[in-house]
């Protein structure tokens, strides 16, 4: 799990959720980023690190696999049914949101992580604000 200092440079908050076959905990974080930018959103050492890329009109994610285990990564779908509800003026701050699944493999245990990330618009000032929440469970087999 990241120290408290990657914690404190990638402004992530990291709680410990309870667990019975494992390690289990939830991880937060925000950031202001400009288009073209690459930045780290959460970073759990030895892991994995989740990095997103602001385009024009388009947010890449990057799982980086940071172990030994092999990563395969699951996209889900953002757009369910009367989930994508925006009032009044929020319209303005175009917002979005996507989900994407992992799971890192090795023989002796299991990661899994469920990511959703959302971002606002914030022309005024020339950034977008992106925001992830991430359940990360370990499995030991």
């Amino acid at each position: 799990m990241a120290t408290r200092a990657d914690r404190a440079r990638h402004r992530q908050l990291v709680t410990p959720l309870p667990a019975d076959d494992g390690l289990a905990f939830a991880i937060a974080s925000s950031k202001d980023l400009e288009r073209g930018v690459r930045a780290t959103l959460i970073l759990v050492e030895r892991l994995f690190r989740f990095d997103v890329v602001v385009g024009r009109d388009s947010l890449q994610t990057v799982v980086r696999n940071l172990s030994a285990a092999e990563l395969e990564v699951r996209p889900r779908h953002h757009n369910e049914p009367a989930t994508n509800i925006v009032m009044g003026d929020a319209r303005a701050l175009e917002p979005t949101r996507a989900f994407l699944d992992f799971i890192l493999r090795s023989e002796h245990e299991e990661a899994r992580g469920a990511i959703t990330i959302g971002a606002i618009q914030l022309a005024s000032v020339g950034i977008v604000r992106i925001t992830a929440q991430a359940i990360v469970r370990q499995i030991r087999r």
